[in-house]
C-alpha cells in the first residue's frame, strides 16, 4: 500500500532578527517553538526542553554526535530518540532522533525532519511553512517502521558496536544554537 501525504500549513512566527519559528509537539504532550533552519542537519533541543521532555515522556539515548556550531566550533552532543515529533499540531513524523545541547540555546528544526516532509515551502502572506509530505495519521506506523529499517543506529549489532565508541564518526552542522553568553 502506498503512503499518501497531505499538505499541512504550519503558522510561522517571525522574530525581530528575521528568524522563523514554528511550534512543534514532542512525545504528544510537550509544546515548544523551533527555529526553522535548513542549514542544520538535525532537530536540536536545548537543555531546558530536554529536561521537560524527560520528565513527561519516554526518551532513549542512542549515542553521541559531533556538531559544528554556528561559531565554527565542534561540540559533542548526546543523541536521543523521542517517541514522537510533530511539526505543528498535524504533521506527526513519529519516532525521531534529536541532538541535545549541553547549554541553553534555540531549539532547531533541521533537515532530518524537513526532508521527511518534503517538498516544503515558506509562504510570506500569511507566514506559513507548507509541508507537502506530511504522513496521514493512518500511515504514521508504516513510516516509523520504514525509518527503523533504513537507519543503521537501530541495527542491534551496529548499535552494540557504537555503544563502545565515545563519538560517532560524523559531524552535523548545528547552526544558531549558541547564545552570545558563551560564544
Amino acid at each position: 500500500m502506498a503512503c499518501h501525504a497531505e499538505d499541512v500549513n504550519v503558522p510561522i512566527d517571525k522574530s525581530q532578527s528575521g528568524n522563523l519559528y514554528v511550534n512543534a509537539v514532542i512525545n504528544s504532550n510537550v509544546h515548544s517553538q523551533f527555529m526553522v533552519d535548513t542549514g542544520a542537519g538535525m532537530i536540536t533541543l536545548n537543555r531546558e526542553l530536554f529536561k521537560q521532555i524527560s520528565r513527561n515522556g519516554k526518551v532513549e539515548k542512542v549515542g553521541k554526535i559531533a556538531a559544528r556550531l554556528a561559531n565554527g566550533k565542534l561540540e559533542t552532543m548526546s543523541l536521543y530518540k523521542v517517541q514522537s515529533f510533530s511539526i505543528g499540531e498535524n504533521c506527526n513524523l513519529g519516532e525521531m532522533e534529536v541532538a541535545v545541547m549541553k547549554h541553553s540555546g534555540r531549539n532547531i528544526l533541521g533537515l532530518s525532519a524537513l526532508i521527511m516532509v518534503a517538498p516544503f515551502s515558506i509562504h510570506t502572506s500569511p507566514m506559513e511553512l507548507i509541508l507537502s509530505g506530511c504522513p496521514t495519521n493512518s500511515n504514521n506506523q508504516n513510516i516509523a517502521a520504514n525509518k527503523k529499517s533504513e537507519s543503521p543506529i537501530f541495527d542491534e549489532h551496529i548499535g552494540t558496536q557504537l555503544s563502545n565508541i565515545p563519538l560517532i564518526d560524523e559531524a552535523h552542522n548545528i547552526t544558531s544554537t549558541t547564545s552570545p553568553n558563551f560564544l
